[in-house]
């Protein structure tokens, strides 16, 4: 006979299974969203796989069993296994033991399970290591902290509506392929809750903490010394979008198993360079459009903003004088450079003006000077779109700041309300060719980047390292270089008269769904980071 596990109220039935393993002998159907809510088999156990599991689904609903007739439903799954190795199984015990102790001291069965274990491990001859096991696992440190990630959920940190929304958006299509590859996946919503109910985690495992561009990893305990996540128990990773100049003050703590994920590589390498971090390498991925409908009703769309350069000069100007030297010898380098990143090309201006500077941390004199990143990266935003108007080339635009800009007389530029992040989609898979102007991100992948080729539509981008050599220009997408903005016009106007535009959308459609979705792209970062 089959044996079903049913929900139940009784409130013991949960100690029966834990001091009676023989409850759960044989095959036993279980609903699968119950394994998927439990976190599923723990990979890293040799042994009792089963009933391991089985104490985590009954400890969230209780334990109770019914005999019947094999009638397997599409939402069961059969829960058996083989007979383990003795002192696999031993260990397994240690390892529940430990799990539940508190349980079993408050019932009174703590010393007689711990006598029991090591009463068998003297029969089958392994009570040496059964010893080092258990106190192993007693004093929750070493191959403990192990098996415990291995089944937590990961804890998501949501609730910032900056960006259009777009962190949440992150956040939620990383927990959704966690939870498509069976990861259970918790969300933390900073709207929504008061910031002091982070301290319900303290003590907690998880799989790994995930924030994007979040403050959260830099909230410190009551003591104003030690930092909340050191409490928390798993890798943290923090996902920060822009230059991490920017994010200093949010990368400044040391506490370890923290990993920061950038889509640029030069960055990758800044962090793990001046903050002594550990940093991984994560192009960000896009999201497809559901519609079906791919009418192409606009032939050039760009659907960002853009900020006045001036204004980002007449902070320079308020700077104290020494260090209006350097950030204008940095701008002049960068406009010389544009291939250049910023951080490479604030050690060649910095090299120049060392001396003035001695005694000073360079990482705190680069981050006085990081406006000057957000001034050349308007200023040839400008300049590309400037170019495109002249021209006479029709451009269309999202967003109510375009009519108020400095480009808002020109009859070419066509403007449209806002779009959410959502509805940007839709745009993107009506557009012919929709433009993208990289921050500054020499080395980048970003969601627009991979969000207007996941449409069907034709990229057109500044160059970047990464995409030079991921995607072939002109088959797969296309590329300008931020030297000859002036070809871009006719530029486009090719792309727009050529016959092959479609196979470029689609070619570079199948590539950027190959590599760069969040289901490919979560995947690589579990084979890093947490498997």
């Amino acid at each position: 006979m089959l044996k079903r596990l049913t929900d139940t109220d009784r409130k013991d039935s949960f100690l029966e299974l834990l001091l009676d393993e023989t409850l759960c002998v044989g095959e036993i159907l279980v609903p699968e969203t119950w394994v998927r809510e439990a976190g599923g088999f723990n990979p890293k156990l040799n042994a009792k796989k089963k009933y391991e599991l089985l104490l985590r689904i009954a400890e969230k609903h209780g334990f109770a069993m019914e005999e019947m007739e094999y009638t397997q439903q599409e939402d069961e799954i059969v829960l058996d296994e083989p007979v383990g190795i003795p002192e696999e199984s031993l260990k397994t015990d240690c390892y529940i033991v430990s799990r539940y102790s508190q349980v079993l001291q408050e019932t009174g069965y703590f010393e007689v399970a711990v006598a029991s274990i090591l009463e068998q491990s003297k029969i089958y001859g392994c009570e040496n290591s059964i010893i080092a096991w258990l106190e192993q696992m007693i004093g929750r440190t070493g191959y403990f902290e192990i098996l415990e990630e291995a089944v937590s959920p990961v804890l998501i940190y949501k609730g910032s509506d900056i960006c259009n929304n777009m962190l949440n958006i992150f956040a939620e299509q990383f927990g959704s392929a966690l939870e498509q590859k069976g990861i259970r996946v918790e969300y933390f919503d900073e709207q929504k809750e008061p910031l002091e109910n982070l301290t319900r985690y303290i003590g907690r495992y998880f799989k790994a903490v995930f924030g994007v561009q979040t403050y959260l990893f830099q909230v410190k305990m009551a003591d104003g010394v030690t930092y909340l996540h050191e409490k928390i128990k798993g890798p943290k990773l923090h996902l920060i979008l822009d230059h991490p100049i920017w994010m200093k003050q949010q990368l400044e703590h040391e506490y370890p198993d923290f990993f920061v994920l950038s889509h640029d590589r030069n960055y990758v390498k800044f962090i793990q360079k001046y903050y002594k971090k550990k940093a991984v390498h994560f192009p960000i991925p896009g999201m497809e459009n559901d519609s079906t409908e791919h009418k192409k009703i606009y032939d050039l769309t760009f659907v960002g903003s853009m900020g006045d350069y001036r204004q980002q000069m007449h902070h320079i100007r308020e700077m104290q004088r020494q260090d209006q030297f350097l950030a204008n010898r940095f701008l002049l380098i960068m406009r010389k450079n544009k291939d250049l990143s910023a951080e490479i090309a604030f050690e060649k201006a910095f090299a120049l003006y060392r001396d003035r500077y001695a005694g000073e941390d360079p990482v705190e004199v680069f981050y006085r000077m990081r406006r000057v990143i957000y001034l050349v990266m308007d200023y040839y935003r400008y300049q590309i779109l400037k170019t495109i108007l002249d021209y006479g080339i029709k451009l269309d635009v999202f967003g109510d700041f375009w009519k108020s800009s400095v480009f808002a007389d020109y009859p070419n530029l066509i403007c449209h309300s806002g779009v959410t992040v959502e509805e940007s989609l839709e745009v993107y898979a009506r557009s012919k060719v929709s433009l993208n102007i990289m921050s500054w991100h020499k080395d980048g992948f970003t969601e627009r980047v991979a969000n207007i080729m996941l449409a069907h539509t034709v990229l057109l981008t500044d160059k970047t390292t990464y995409l030079e050599e991921n995607y072939v220009n002109g088959k797969e997408l296309v590329m300008f270089s931020l030297d000859e903005i002036e070809k871009l016009p006719q530029i486009i106007k090719n792309m727009l008269s050529q016959d092959k535009l479609e196979q470029i959308a689609e070619a570079g459609y199948r590539k950027t769904l190959k590599y760069h979705t969040w289901g490919y792209q979560t995947e690589e970062l579990l084979d890093v980071l947490i498997k």
